[in-house]
């Protein structure tokens, strides 16, 4: 008797589930939010402050984006655009670069180069030639690159397998793996996981926020 009026009421006013459904979705990403916001607070070293990664734009800014990356995703070389467009305006900027190849070998190789190359002085010039490649890179492109910057490739070659390139990747997957991200670009700012190549525009509207009340929305 109880199931019938439940199910005749329903009908009448279908509003009711959706207004539900709406609920529980709020409540769920209300929730996904926090969980988010605590594990990057407890993993705000690794994040943040770790020595495994590099830095561009002000290694003292007021402000720390983090981003997840790999040579051969597309989006990221839409997004090292918006990247190099913040970094030139806001002085402020300290932008930390996570290697995080999730798109095959070449991917793993670029990184494995890569990740020895940080704090090298011309780390940015290596950065920024690897992602304005149009193909599909690897160890080849990575090494004839740190070549016509005048570094060492024979020894970022016989390296690429030793336990400091090795540990930086390593210390990504894990943090990767603890934020649940699955793709790249993906962006930590303050205590919020931005997803994809949101652009210039959305990236500054949250460093404004930062500054403003030390969260990306005020």
């Amino acid at each position: 008797m109880i199931e019938q009026i439940v199910r005749e009421y329903l009908i009448a006013n279908p509003e009711v589930l959706r207004d539900a459904f709406n609920a529980l979705e709020r409540r769920e990403q209300e929730n996904q939010a926090r969980t988010q916001s605590e594990t990057i607070e407890r993993y705000a070293d690794q994040l943040f402050r770790t020595g495994r990664h590099a830095v561009l734009g002000n290694p003292n800014g007021d402000v720390t984006i983090v981003e997840f990356f790999d040579y051969n995703c597309g989006f990221c070389r839409r997004a090292h655009a918006d990247m190099q467009e913040i970094i030139r305006a806001d002085s402020g900027i300290r932008w930390v670069l996570k290697e995080f190849p999730v798109l095959g070998p070449g991917s793993v190789e670029a990184a494995q180069i890569s990740a020895q190359l940080i704090g090298h002085p011309r780390f940015a010039e290596f950065h920024n030639r690897m992602l304005s490649e149009r193909g599909q890179v690897g160890k080849d492109r990575a090494l004839a690159i740190a070549r016509e910057l005048g570094m060492d490739a024979r020894a970022l070659e016989r390296d690429m397998a030793t336990d400091g390139p090795r540990q930086v990747i390593q210390e990504a997957y894990s943090l990767a793996n603890t934020l649940n991200l699955g793709g790249t670009p993906t962006y930590v700012i303050g205590r919020e996981i931005v997803v994809g190549a949101v652009g210039a525009a959305q990236l500054r509207v949250k460093i404004e926020a930062m500054r403003r009340c030390g969260q990306t929305t005020c």
